[in-house]
């Protein structure tokens, strides 16, 4: 796997440490294993020296670390996941498209082109104790209507059995 930016700075002076990526064993929690073979492909092709270096540290500082969208939201000076994750979205799509056309076929664009999966970090007993505690719920018919009247303010639907 790829070892993320020593100290984390992702300043255009640390951008030559980009280059030292270090293959590590473990998987970040979240990560596609398909997602770090296709970077790891990419990082053989020489493909990421071509991005911009703050770019590739983030893409590279993502799915190398526990580090979530949450988390690079300083670092990229954006004040929301969505434009994080739309950075890093756009960089992979780049990363792919420079790729040779059997590699593209080999690593095809639906399945290495993915953030992290967030409910891999659940704790599995934790998302237990939600199921168990969720079950047998009911709703009086007063709650029901209530629900269904605030759902219609923003236009959703819910159908309450």
């Amino acid at each position: 796997m790829l070892e993320a930016i020593p100290e984390r700075d992702l300043s255009s002076e640390s951008s030559k440490l980009i280059d030292q990526i270090v293959l590590t064993p473990k998987l970040p929690k979240g990560v596609n294993f398909e997602t770090i073979r296709f970077l790891e492909v990419v990082i053989e092709h020489g493909i990421h020296k071509t991005m911009e270096p703050r770019n590739r540290a983030l893409i590279l500082w993502y799915f190398d670390s526990e580090a979530s969208l949450d988390d690079l939201k300083r670092f990229t000076g954006v004040n929301n996941r969505g434009s994080v994750s739309y950075r890093i979205i756009k960089g992979m799509n780049k990363m792919h498209a420079a790729l040779p056309t059997e590699l593209q076929e080999l690593y095809p664009k639906d399945k290495v082109i993915k953030l992290k999966d967030r409910r891999g970090n659940q704790n599995p007993e934790v998302r237990r104790k939600m199921s168990e505690a969720h079950k047998g719920i009911t709703f009086s018919s007063e709650r029901k209507k209530n629900m269904s009247a605030g759902a219609q303010k923003v236009n959703i639907r819910i159908t309450l059995k």
